[in-house]
């Protein structure tokens, strides 16, 4: 009874009004939002939870959050955003409606001047940035935008010429030229090798013929196609001489400058889809269109007049991985957009569960359900995820700014490849559980797609398959890491001599280091630094040995591709345990660098949300820790972590503050920061719906929070209408 007393007597500031203030001028948006209307006389940036006292130097971890990034200049890009036209809301809408508002929302943003694909190469953090500007509002429009800039706009900027820049791209940054970006087919997407469409060049002409051959080649989810795009960038098999030199891009115009489809090509409607209801997937088939030579994406390969192929990449696989470079820009955006999705939600749910009271102790009133370790548990490690995965984005960003510089070595392309692709796996996967998650601790109030959960949920659902299938793209980075391994072993052929090294070093891992490893269970020795990072090195060595050695003995019964693709669920998880091993790391240099400025308190809370998320990957897949961690060492994990959850909900307000997040981004009745829930959601049930126009909305009063009983020994039972607890 004590302990129990002990949890519910943890607080976020016993309710005190924090004061808050700025001298940014309050800029007006949509006037039916509630935070407009509860934001008065208060900076309309400001992003401070109001009636709870902040437990730490929030100020100081949103500056660390931020990065290279300013307050002043990450509310200049929310001012951007805070119009009219970018706050109008979707529910209610139909397809069709809700693909003409993105539309407009596409046109203001580019309007703006301030995106332009081109940074890429003279600015990259600027424009990587500015990129985020989209996943600010409606998903749909985050896509739509990313569609017309970083796909279609990054295949001309990095798969062409000067010739084809001059052309296009000041187009594509007025959206004078729509464009949509033509790769998935029918019957292949993630396998693009197998593409079907071909591009025959005719000499005679000095064209190509763009041309689908089968219905299994016709052009498919190509987002903007439907209703916008004028020209595509066409993924294609390129025929010259009677010879296939494999997948080109090509610039093909789809409608004329009245919009009216081009003769040969027709275009279709995907149709409904599970979300991303604003963006305008459609279907497009080619019957022997025509475009010019020049029309080739040339960077990488060429065809001159007589149709001879020139290129300087002699290797066919190499220049494939050229092409597909253009693919890294999509990967490492979706990583960054669902991870401020996952940040999004968080909020939402946080501050509800401070907020939202439920049963508590007799005599003493309600508790807020964010007291109860059952909520705890399962919210504190997403909230800890949310500030760990911060830092190894920030890491992918600086090595894919890498690709926008001349002579990229091949083994640093390697690398990038496959480290966007793991990172985008395994983000967007953990995003997707997370907000069902969320969703759930929200209750039913979670189910009101004013409250965004659901809305989040299905328009981040085909992060998880585009720019790639994730089971697809963390096999690339298992792949990369296994090649890397047998790279140090050059002049053996086989795999088996460097698994027995492996094994060796592993070995010595595991006896050196600490020998009583497997057993000791104290909370010193599970929230150190050292232990973190050999059981998470440990397990990534351990799950890469087991894949080369299977590989190995399989191969030559099988058949390399065989034993590859047998080996794949064991990939799948070494993948993933090298990326949360990566983030580890990052995140710890991180709190290291924070402990040497001084800020001691900031970056204790880091190690505690550090400690979280490490205990947590470690107890969510311990089978593959086994041989560090012993039975009576798992539970004590499984505690300590219970305990650890409990220790990070004293901050939990502090830390959702600190990710400096508006409430008109927000937009969410019970995740705002201002006011009281019970008046949003009143109020925005009244405002996005007709026939509540006439309810009177009287505002209610704040329940002051119960946190617990002073000396737990209160007799009588719970008023619970669920358990009831006598004590005879």
């Amino acid at each position: 009874m004590q302990q129990a007393n002990r949890r519910l007597q943890v607080t976020l500031g016993h309710l005190n009004p924090e004061a808050v203030g700025s001298s940014d001028q309050i800029i007006t948006g949509n006037e039916t939002s509630a935070a407009t209307a509860t934001a008065s006389n208060k900076d309309r940036y400001d992003c401070n939870t109001e009636g709870f006292t902040h437990t730490f130097d929030v100020a100081r971890l949103a500056d660390i959050m931020r990065g290279n990034v300013t307050r002043e200049k990450r509310i200049e890009m929310f001012k951007l955003v805070d119009k009219p036209i970018m706050l109008e809301r979707t529910y209610n809408l139909s397809k069709e409606e809700h693909r003409k508002l993105v539309t407009e929302q596409v046109k203001y943003l580019l309007g703006t001047g301030e995106i332009n694909i081109a940074g890429l190469k003279t600015d990259p953090h600027e424009t990587l940035q500015k990129l985020e500007l989209g996943s600010f509002m409606d998903a749909s429009t985050g896509i739509k935008l990313g569609v017309q800039i970083v796909l279609f706009g990054g295949s001309i900027l990095n798969l062409g010429t000067k010739p084809h820049h001059e052309k296009y791209l000041k187009g594509v940054h007025t959206f004078d030229i729509p464009g949509c970006f033509g790769m998935t087919e029918l019957r292949h997407g993630s396998n693009v090798r197998k593409l079907e469409t071909t591009s025959t060049y005719d000499p005679k002409t000095q064209e190509f013929i763009i041309n689908t051959p089968n219905d299994g080649a016709v052009k498919w989810w190509i987002g903007n196609a439907q209703t916008n795009a004028r020209v595509c960038s066409v993924f294609a098999r390129l025929i010259t001489q009677e010879k296939d030199y494999g997948i080109h891009v090509f610039v093909v115009p789809l409608r004329d400058e009245n919009h009216k489809t081009l003769p040969g090509i027709e275009i279709g409607d995907c149709g409904d889809k599970v979300g991303l209801h604003g963006v305008d997937n459609g279907f497009i088939k080619f019957n022997n269109v025509r475009v010019p030579r020049e029309n080739l994406l040339n960077r990488f390969g060429d065809v001159m007049p007589d149709g001879v192929y020139k290129t300087e990449i002699t290797s066919e696989g190499r220049r494939f991985g050229a092409v597909l470079g253009e693919l890294i820009t999509g990967r490492v955006t979706l990583c960054a957009n669902s991870i401020f999705i996952r940040k999004v939600a968080t909020i939402i749910a946080t501050r509800y569960a401070a907020n939202r009271l439920q049963f508590g102790p007799p005599k003493h009133g309600e508790i807020p359900i964010l007291d109860y370790r059952s909520h705890q548990v399962r919210l504190m490690p997403i909230l800890a995820s949310c500030y760990a995965y911060e830092f190894p984005k920030r890491v992918l960003m600086e090595k894919y700014i890498l690709l926008h510089t001349d002579n990229v070595p091949d083994d640093t392309l390697a690398e990038i490849h496959a480290m966007s692709a793991g990172m985008k796996a395994v983000s967007t996967w953990d995003t997707q559980l997370h907000l069902q998650t969320l969703r759930e601790t929200c209750g039913g109030h979670g189910y009101s797609a004013y409250n965004k959960f659901g809305i989040l949920r299905d328009d981040h659902d085909v992060f998880q398959t585009f720019e790639g299938d994730n089971t697809v793209l963390i096999q690339q980075l298992a792949g990369h890491l296994l090649k890397q391994f047998s790279a140090q072993f050059e002049g053996s052929s086989q795999i088996g001599s460097a698994v027995i090294l492996l094994r060796r070093q592993m070995g010595d891992m595991f006896s050196t280091r600490n020998p009583l490893i497997t057993r000791i269970a104290t909370k010193k020795h599970l929230t150190s630094r050292d232990w973190q990072l050999q059981a998470f090195e440990y397990r990534t060595a351990k799950l890469l040995e087991t894949c080369a050695f299977a590989i190995n003995a399989n191969k030559k019964k099988m058949g390399f591709f065989n034993a590859f693709t047998d080996s794949v669920p064991l990939m799948v998880q070494l993948g993933r345990a090298y990326i949360e091993q990566f983030t580890l790391q990052e995140y710890m240099k991180a709190i290291e660098k924070e402990y040497k400025t001084g800020n001691r308190k900031v970056a204790d809370v880091m190690k505690l949300m550090c400690d979280v998320f490490a205990l947590s990957c470690i107890h969510k897949d311990v089978g593959n820790f086994m041989d560090l961690i012993k039975s009576s060492k798992a539970r004590a994990i499984g505690k300590l972590l219970t305990r650890l959850c409990e220790e990070m909900r004293e901050h939990a307000i502090s830390l959702v503050d600190a990710l400096e997040i508006p409430d008109f981004i927000i937009d969410a009745p019970i995740g705002l920061s201002k006011g009281y829930y019970v008046d949003h959601i009143l109020d925005y049930s009244k405002k996005c719906n007709p026939n509540n126009h006439s309810f009177t909305v009287s505002g209610d009063k704040r329940p002051e929070a119960n946190h617990g009983g002073k000396n737990g020994n209160d007799e009588e039972s719970w008023d619970h209408d669920v358990i009831e607890i006598h004590q005879k």
